[in-house]
């Protein structure tokens, strides 16, 4: 459902502003963001931030500077929580595997994320 989210409004986003769409495109999740990259839409959906390929793109525009716009992707989603917050601190060690960052790290990324909307 994400990814279908993130084509549409890559689509959308071609006929209403085509100069800020030239090389607008969708991460894989064995893709680095392009040197490129000032912004980021941030598809949000169930279970985005347990995954460590997702985590591991919002550290990346983090830096580099990225600025990041999140976008909700589907009804279900909650924004994080302090419950949230705890799960994740639970699981950041498969999430951050081979990483320098912490659950302290991963967890004040997603709260500035939010704090912007």
């Amino acid at each position: 459902e994400a990814v279908c989210t993130a084509l549409i409004i890559r689509e959308l986003l071609k006929v209403h502003l085509p100069i800020l769409t030239t090389d607008a495109h969708l991460l894989r999740p064995d893709e680095d963001l392009p040197e490129s990259a000032t912004t980021m839409l941030v598809v949000c959906s169930t279970g985005c931030f347990h995954r460590p390929c997702f985590v591991r793109h919002l550290f990346n525009a983090n830096t580099c500077q990225v600025k990041v716009v999140p976008i909700i992707a589907e009804p279900a989603f909650r924004f994080p929580t302090d419950a949230f917050f705890q799960e994740l601190e639970d699981v950041s060690p498969l999430l951050l595997a081979g990483t320098s960052h912490t659950a302290n790290d991963l967890t004040a990324l997603i709260r500035r994320m939010f704090l912007e909307i």
